[in-house]
């Protein structure tokens, strides 16, 4: 069943391509917060009741699946999504939702595994400058984004990233199991320590060992809430876009390998088990060849502030960027940005935080200081960036952190695990 709520979760409209998060009850970060009340724990910022009427229900176990970089469009579309998409338009419940802003997998996976939207956690892009550090620093990875800043990274502590307390450890206050897949390069990561706290955590290398060692952990049942990451998806989005043969074939494989992997599982394994599906972010294809580079507009680079020796960088991402400018030098930038990148959407960012674009609430200060005072949002597919010393060029021919639909729109599809295969 398609439960329609496109026009409620799309109507925080910028422009007729554009749209806003709309976090009341159409938005990821409503996710976390209904399967914490599934569990009996705090649901207040749960889904609209539209939707959670048909998430509700008598369960003991959830099964979620995040499927990095699976936009709205390319889930529901039979040459990408195929049997995993039939199952639950047949047996389940598959609807559009947004994400967060920005559309990216550090701000979404960090309101996954915590409840709360970019405004409350901070961690708003995968690369930030933290002023308790001096440094740009690439989030998930944690690392500094080039030599220059090496040496203030050192002066960094992993819990910069993240401070408070994960939807793992909420749900083992309370006796309830969990256990997080994820990709074994990634395990012992700074940054999956602090998301992933209160969690039991399995390694795998590839999708086919991953969705093997989810089968086995679920018939054996010791576990009451699964989560499992995939990650491939988004990789090969970025590398080739999600209009080439590569990315259909990987979704579509995809899919598919996790509807046989539930139909391995006797019915009596999956009693009372509500199975999740939902992704971050969609792509966009993109042309790298055709990437702005602010170091090219003089009058943009040269109002950056300083942080004591170098001048700030823009952050974010080619598709939202956020600029450190002197506050003198800050109205004119813009309309000179607004001529420059026409058709882009330009605007402080005290006027975004103010429309909610980061969250419900009025963001904490660490969130605040990190998103500068400036944002850049290109029109269409277009890409703005800037270069460092050290610092290669992109060359990916996907991309996403933008407002454009397709990256705003993500799927959440749901349902009971013993009808749904």
């Amino acid at each position: 069943m398609i439960i329609d709520t496109y026009g409620e979760a799309t109507k925080n409209r910028i422009d007729e391509d554009r749209i806003k998060p709309n976090y009341d009850g159409y938005n990821l970060y409503n996710v976390p917060n209904s399967i914490l009340d599934v569990f009996g724990i705090d649901g207040q910022e749960r889904l609209a009741d539209s939707i959670f009427t048909y998430f509700r229900g008598q369960y003991e176990k959830v099964v979620f699946f995040y499927l990095d970089g699976f936009g709205y469009d390319k889930f529901t579309d039979p040459a990408f999504g195929s049997r995993l998409n039939e199952a639950f338009v047949q047996n389940g419940y598959l609807c559009p939702i947004t994400t967060v802003f920005p559309s990216t997998t550090a701000a979404a996976n960090t309101t996954i595994n915590t409840g709360l939207p970019p405004s409350d956690h901070g961690l708003l892009e995968w690369i930030l400058y933290f002023d308790e550090a001096r440094t740009v620093a690439l989030t998930l990875p944690y690392r500094p984004i080039v030599k220059r800043y090496r040496k203030r990274f050192e002066n960094m502590r992993p819990a910069n990233l993240f401070r408070g307390e994960t939807v793992f450890h909420k749900l083992r206050s309370e006796g309830i199991r969990s256990v997080s897949f994820l990709k074994s390069n990634i395990v012992n990561g700074e940054y999956t320590k602090l998301v992933q706290d209160g969690s039991d955590i399995i390694g795998y290398s590839y999708i086919t060992d991953g969705l093997l060692l989810l089968r086995n952990e679920i018939m054996r049942g010791a576990y009451d809430y699964y989560y499992f990451y995939v990650d491939n998806i988004d990789h090969i989005g970025h590398v080739y876009g999600p209009e080439s043969d590569m990315y259909r074939v990987e979704s579509s494989m995809i899919s598919n390998m996790i509807v046989d992997m539930f139909r391995q599982i006797p019915k009596e394994n999956l009693k009372n088990t509500l199975v999740v599906v939902t992704s971050d972010h969609g792509h966009i294809q993109v042309d790298s060849s055709r990437m702005i580079y602010l170091n090219d507009k003089k009058k943009i680079f040269r109002s950056l502030k300083s942080d004591g020796r170098y001048k700030i960088p823009p952050v974010g991402s080619p598709r939202d960027v956020f600029l450190f400018i002197k506050k003198e030098y800050l109205d004119d930038v813009i309309r000179y940005a607004q001529k420059e990148f026409s058709g882009a959407f330009i605007d402080r960012v005290e006027n975004i935080v103010f429309q909610q674009f980061f969250g419900p609430r009025k963001p904490a200060d660490l969130a605040l200081r990190r998103a500068g005072n400036m944002l850049i949002v290109p029109p269409g597919n277009e890409m703005v960036w800037y270069r460092l010393p050290g610092m290669r060029d992109s060359h990916m021919k996907g991309m996403h952190g933008g407002l454009s639909e397709k990256e705003m729109t993500i799927p959440l599809a749901f349902g009971d695990a013993s009808k749904l295969f």
